[in-house]
């Protein structure tokens, strides 16, 4: 061991008043992401989530509300590896929800991917963030971003997260990559499991008709946050996330909500059948079925029934949110 390497052991230990006296993380959306951290939003394609992911930086950069939570405005950089073309689609329909156009002086975009599997990009990358002095890097995606890597070999993925540390430790910075699921497997981040291990912060998102479900599985210094419950709405020439509660697409009316409490208040783990739900929903037949069919596009409603076998029915996340918040 060279004395280098044993005088930084040395100075990094501590007694009992050296570790309370530890800096705590530096938020960058409180309870959710932390500057100087690895985060991982991860689902299925199609899912929402490269719109959460935009969502987010943006509002950091602007110095917005995320989610109820005021940030304060950084720089971002946000490595679009793949669909960069329809970027400012994206951002045109972003900024079209403010009366104001916000300030987004803050946010850079890198329309290249970069390969974080080969030393000399990924450290060209860590030397343009420093120049930059970014505080979020979103990596989107992680597969187009490590070419020549094997995202199941523990090896491979841990050069990866070697890279992400590199540009941690240079900035300061939160590195957060969007990224994919498995085609079969839905609930988990695609590849070896040396990434969730890493990890400080996890976001999962699924979609589906237009509503978003953004959960928090792993947070390494602080209490998973409670889920979120988005959705996507059109504006413009592409779309944009908002809450549930406060979305066009949730406000509910007459036969829909006197429909959607009917299936509330069955409570039935396997399920209603579209026979019993009208029944108890007390509809005509006719306008029923056109509420329930609304009402599953939607996302509010589930058909929990097994392939094959008879449609049954019960009330979904997004669903839930909605009437809990009494907007309805």
């Amino acid at each position: 061991m060279t004395a280098t390497a044993l005088e930084r052991l040395r100075a990094a230990t501590v007694g009992d008043e050296g570790i309370y006296a530890l800096p705590k993380p530096e938020p960058l959306i409180d309870g959710v992401l932390d500057c100087d951290s690895l985060a991982v939003l991860y689902g299925p394609s199609g899912s929402g989530k490269s719109f959460v992911a935009l969502d987010m930086v943006a509002t950091v950069a602007s110095g917005g509300v995320w989610q109820g939570v005021t940030v304060a405005a950084c720089d971002v950089l946000y490595v679009t590896a793949e669909g960069a073309h329809g970027m400012g689609d994206r951002l045109a329909s972003w900024v079209s929800q403010f009366k104001t156009a916000p300030d987004l002086s803050r946010l850079h975009f890198l329309t290249v991917a970069v390969n974080l599997f080969d030393d000399e990009w990924a450290s060209a990358l860590v030397e343009l963030v420093s120049e930059l002095r970014v505080r979020v890097v979103v990596i989107d995606t992680l597969a187009r971003s490590m070419a020549g890597a094997d995202e199941n070999s523990s090896q491979d993925m841990g050069i990866i997260v070697n890279a992400a540390d590199a540009i941690r430790e240079a900035t300061g910075a939160c590195v957060l990559f969007v990224h994919h699921t498995g085609w079969t497997d839905t609930g988990h981040a695609r590849g070896s499991s040396a990434l969730r291990a890493a990890l400080d912060t996890e976001l999962e998102c699924k979609g589906e008709n237009g509503s978003v479900t953004l959960k928090n599985p792993k947070q390494r210094c602080r209490a998973e946050h409670a889920p979120w419950y988005l959705a996507l709405e059109a504006r413009g020439d592409s779309m944009v996330v908002v809450n549930a509660a406060e979305s066009s697409r949730g406000g509910l009316r007459g036969k829909s909500r006197e429909a959607l409490v009917a299936l509330l208040d069955a409570a039935d783990p396997a399920g209603w059948t579209a026979s019993q739900w009208l029944v108890t929903a007390g509809a005509n037949a006719a306008n029923f079925y056109r509420t329930r069919s609304d009402l599953v596009r939607r996302g509010l409603v589930e058909n929990i029934g097994k392939p094959g076998r008879m449609s049954r029915y019960r009330v979904g996340d997004a669903g839930r949110a909605v009437l809990a918040a009494d907007l309805v």
